[in-house]
């Protein structure tokens, strides 16, 4: 809770091919640095391209993240540029470690920064788009009320009439 990521020029939605620079940072007062290092960063972007500074930002395994110089710093900035398509969503998560420079995680710490961010034609799909018909209806309410009589059938006691009962108890005797 102590460590605060931003995230500054982050549309509410994105036009196609568009770029937007963001700058990211991290921030822990708890954190001091002794050998200069004080931070580092996990990007995630589902789609879309990024241009960067390579000397502090790199490529690495599907992501983006801090070179050795890039832990000298606590706020990285980057151009993402959008896809053509702009019907999509984009999802971008965001890991940022805030740290003390002694070279173990001890007294470092993390956080977590998740958006999605649909673009400017983006529509919402729905599950169902129609209702069931009247026949569908129909047919679903006896299949119901089928089953409620099976399970009255199978659960109740036949009723006995006044002379069964008096006969069943005279032979008990």
């Amino acid at each position: 809770d102590s460590t605060i990521i931003t995230v500054e020029g982050m549309p509410e939605k994105w036009d196609s091919n568009t770029t937007y620079p963001l700058v990211f940072s991290v921030q822990n007062d708890q954190t001091n640095t002794t050998n200069g290092n004080v931070g580092g960063f996990r990007l995630l972007i589902s789609e879309g391209e990024l241009t960067y500074n390579s000397d502090i930002i790199q490529e690495l395994e599907s992501g983006f993240t801090h070179t050795s110089n890039g832990s000298k710093v606590n706020s990285w900035a980057i151009n993402w540029t959008s896809p053509r398509d702009a019907t999509k969503l984009i999802h971008f998560t965001l890991f940022c470690n805030s740290v003390n420079g002694d070279g173990t995680s001890n007294g470092d710490s993390w956080s977590k920064y998740e958006i999605t961010i649909p673009g400017t034609e983006y529509t919402p799909t729905e599950i169902s788009g129609e209702s069931p018909s009247l026949i569908e209806y129909s047919g679903l309410l006896v299949i119901v009320v089928g089953i409620v009589l099976l399970v009255k059938l199978m659960y109740s006691k036949p009723e006995r009439s006044g002379k069964q009962y008096d006969e069943s108890i005279d032979e008990l005797n």
